[in-house]
């Protein structure tokens, strides 16, 4: 029988105080199927070659797994895009513990709640993890804090942000994610100026994984005020980087333009393709956008002005292109006056003169018509004063 895994493993299950337990669990159910055994360490190796491995298992009703292929199933499950098939067997997970499974259930179920737009089934699972001062609680927060966002609760999101971004005993990569939530959540109010500072702070955090979704997410802020150049010189930046994710597919326009669902679903879709994570972990991805492939489609979609003959000097204060992109997301309207979107979602303001139009050109044409019309009424008028004329 091959060798199980333990790193992937007790990833699925860990949580808080769960890692004495992990090892324990895998030992309890030796009498499980030897098939069963080597089905898991093939999963957990590569889940995504490996999926249909767990096929024979997944048939097996719910109420007789024991609790580790519990977990492992429900992986599965959002592997296969079966969201509702995941939460039936965390569910059963949680229904059989009470202790550190059971935060691991919650915590997976508010994250899916909050991915398929249940508000209430996200508040249900996540708030008794709030009393919790390890990472469960901080996490179920976050959580609550991006769906206080999606339901236009700006000001109490921000703040349950700004929180946990500022609370020492958050670990970092809470605080990161709350900073770049803080900048999510004013931008889809409309707080556009706002949106660029918070994001701003987040892509200067130190963040390897959450740095490049900030700078994307602060250009896609300043196109929406109509700083055309510095956020087309800094998607072509990050444009230039290496993508998280090989092959992904094209982002769509709502991606594109940071919508609120777009963003919370996209998490589900990019789990399909990567490691086995804890529920922990998953939680956290929800934000964890890819924004090198990002930048390249937006750089393809958006129809730009000419750029400036003399470009700003780094560190001058921005100034109005001749376009901006109103954003296709957010609560709020976009303010009046706004040019009406192109065919790609993005609003572009009609451009300046072409090159070859020269104004001091048509200005002589106009004034040898003058100088020509003039002449003619003062012929007309000589003849009508001089009789030989008639």
């Amino acid at each position: 029988m091959p060798a199980v895994p333990w790193r992937p493993l007790v990833a699925l299950v860990l949580v808080a105080g769960l890692a004495a337990r992990a090892p324990a669990a895998l030992r309890d159910h030796g009498a499980v199927p030897p098939e069963w055994q080597a089905a898991l360490a093939a999963y957990g190796q590569d889940p995504v070659a490996n999926r249909s491995a767990l096929d024979p298992i997944m048939k097996v009703p719910l109420d007789q797994l024991p609790e580790l292929y519990l977990v492992a199933v429900a992986d599965a499950e959002l592997r296969a895009g079966h969201p509702r098939a995941a939460v039936r067997a965390y569910r059963e997970l949680r229904q059989r513990d009470a202790g550190p499974l059971s935060e691991l259930a919650d915590l997976a179920l508010g994250t899916l709640a909050l991915e398929l737009g249940a508000t209430a089934g996200t508040r249900d699972n996540l708030v008794g993890l709030l009393g919790d001062p390890g990472p469960n609680g901080a996490i179920a927060r976050l959580l609550l804090a991006l769906d206080d966002a999606g339901d236009g609760n700006t000001d109490a999101a921000v703040a349950a942000f700004e929180r946990l971004a500022g609370a020492p005993d958050v670990m970092p990569a809470v605080r990161n994610a709350a900073r770049l939530g803080a900048g999510y959540a004013r931008w889809w109010a409309g707080q556009y100026e706002g949106a660029v500072a918070a994001f701003d702070l987040a892509a200067n955090a130190g963040d390897p994984r959450l740095a490049d979704d900030a700078r994307y997410a602060a250009a896609r802020a300043r196109l929406a005020l109509g700083q055309e150049d510095a956020a087309r010189r800094a998607w072509e930046a990050l444009a230039a980087g290496v993508p998280e994710t090989r092959n992904a597919p094209k982002p769509s326009s709502a991606l594109l333009d940071l919508e609120y669902r777009a963003v919370v679903r996209s998490a589900a879709r990019r789990y399909r393709r990567g490691p086995v994570m804890g529920p922990a972990d998953r939680a956290l991805l929800v934000l964890d956008l890819d924004g090198v492939t990002l930048a390249k489609a937006a750089l393809a979609r958006t129809q730009w002005g000419p750029r400036p003959a003399h470009p700003l000097p780094a560190g001058s204060p921005p100034r109005t292109e001749t376009a901006t992109a109103a954003p296709a997301a957010g609560p709020t309207a976009a303010p009046s006056g706004t040019p009406p979107p192109d065919a790609a979602g993005v609003a572009v303001h009609p451009a300046g003169p072409a090159p070859e139009q020269r104004p001091h050109a048509v200005l002589v044409i106009l004034l040898l018509a003058g100088v020509v019309l003039a002449a003619l009424e003062l012929r007309r008028r000589s003849r009508r004063a001089d009789p030989r004329a008639r």
